[in-house]
């Protein structure tokens, strides 16, 4: 099969980047000196993208809950450059109109009030959505912020009961 058959079915179903395909490309058994020219012509042609492609990323890491650290983390994971990042940040703050840094609060809270609505507010699913927003890459300040919010409106709750 030809390379660029390889590469383009690859990259049919959704947007994957440099180095998935280069991998790709390279399990199905080409070299490098084949790989470097059909790499360039993708690019060159906007089929790959990372920049495009953390954007993107950032949107399904943000619809996850997931904090804009753990999504860096990923899209390093996945390949893009340090730059590329920082591209995608850029671009997603430019479409939607807000600083990402600024808005990883509402992000937490938005997350926080979806989990206590579904656990309920006790001591232990208090500990439970800082384990959650954890995973999710939040930094500790809001981990503690969040909890401490919902350990408040659980204690004002209980004295309205008294």
């Amino acid at each position: 099969m030809d390379i660029r058959d390889v590469a383009y079915r690859y990259l049919a179903p959704r947007p994957r980047t440099e180095k998935e395909v280069r991998k790709r490309l390279a399990d199905r058994g080409f070299g490098k000196e084949d790989i470097e020219p059909v790499i360039a012509e993708l690019k060159e042609g906007r089929y790959i993208d990372d920049a495009a492609y953390g954007c993107s990323y950032l949107i399904y890491a943000f619809r996850k809950e997931r904090s804009l650290s753990r999504a860096r983390y990923e899209m390093k994971e996945k390949g893009l450059s340090p730059e590329d990042i920082q591209q995608a940040i850029f671009d997603y703050e430019d479409e939607f109109d807000v600083d990402l840094e600024k808005e990883e609060e509402k992000r937490a809270l938005a997350a926080s009030e979806k989990f206590i609505r579904n656990k309920g507010s006790g001591k232990r699913q208090i500990a439970a959505l800082g384990r959650r927003l954890n995973g999710l890459g939040y930094s500790t300040g809001i981990i503690y912020r969040m909890m401490d919010r919902f350990r408040s409106a659980e204690d004002d709750e209980e004295a309205m009961y008294e």
